[in-house]
């Protein structure tokens, strides 16, 4: 009785699964998209820093050491 049932769920499983959408196409604008806001965000946390490095002195910087 019990092989009968379990022979029954795993058939049902199998055809079930067969309907599914197992691959998502992502299109060049998602990728494109999410690469601009990454970039964006990277300039925008180091530029900052960057731009301050630039501009400082390194003599007063070798000073304060």
């Amino acid at each position: 009785m019990i092989l009968v049932i379990a022979d029954q769920n795993k058939y049902d499983n199998f055809h079930s699964n067969k309907n599914r959408i197992y691959r998502l196409d992502f299109g060049f604008k998602i990728i494109g998209s999410s690469v601009a806001v990454m970039v964006f965000l990277g300039l925008l946390t180091i530029a900052p820093q960057s731009i301050k490095a630039a501009v400082a002195n390194p003599i007063n910087s070798l000073r304060n050491e």
